[in-house]
């Protein structure tokens, strides 16, 4: 391939890989909403379970009624648990996948750069967008990557253990409802906390070995 016509390659591939962690981004973004709203619906089901079955009527689903008032309580929690820890484990795929991708991009922008004479030109997403990064930016950085996934572990450990206080249901339901918490707090635990506890493990043994 000529050098002209790979360098033209390379830089649409560098597009359709920009777009494409766009495009997950904005996956992310939703997903993390919708767990969001998951815990707080848990909140509502298990607190107010009793005046909420008794608030809710029928709905049509593919054209057939259904009387959501005659749904167990148990078994509409089991649900929301089951929706909660699929919705958990795909936006910490999402999450891994984008922070990969950013690792490739760069490496695309520093090849892009060296084609062009200038490595300064394609740095998008690379060493220009870290320069001189916002305090704010930081901040929002901590709190969307760490300090919300350290909140879902809490807030699914509480759940579960309140659900086991006050909702009057089967054992089996409540086993069933605390395997699904812990699958949702392996999940955070997988994405971030084994990431911090592994990069403190490596900074310690590097430390140790220079000195």
């Amino acid at each position: 391939m000529a050098e002209g016509a790979w360098q033209d390659a390379l830089y649409d591939h560098y597009k359709d890989s920009f777009s494409q962690i766009r495009q997950r981004e904005t996956q992310r973004d939703r997903q993390f909403l919708l767990v969001i709203a998951l815990f707080a619906l848990l909140a509502v089901a298990i607190s107010y379970s009793k005046a909420l079955m008794g608030a809710l009527g029928s709905v049509a689903i593919f054209g057939v009624s259904v009387d959501i008032s005659e749904v167990p309580v148990p078994a509409l929690l089991t649900l929301a648990w089951v929706y909660t820890l699929a919705m958990s484990l795909r936006y910490c795929q999402n999450s891994i996948n984008i922070e990969r991708q950013y690792e490739y991009l760069h490496l695309l922008e520093d090849r892009l750069g060296k084609a062009a004479g200038d490595d300064a030109v394609f740095q998008r997403e690379g060493r220009a967008y870290l320069a001189n990064y916002p305090v704010f930016s930081e901040w929002a950085w901590i709190l969307y990557v760490f300090v919300l996934p350290a909140l879902c572990v809490i807030a699914s450990v509480l759940l579960v253990t309140y659900e086991w206080y006050v909702v009057d249901s089967s054992t089996w339901f409540k086993l069933a409802d605390s395997l699904l918490a812990v699958g949702v707090t392996l999940n955070f635990f997988f994405y971030r906390g084994l990431s911090l506890l592994v990069g403190s493990f490596r900074a310690l043994r590097s430390k140790s070995t220079s000195n």
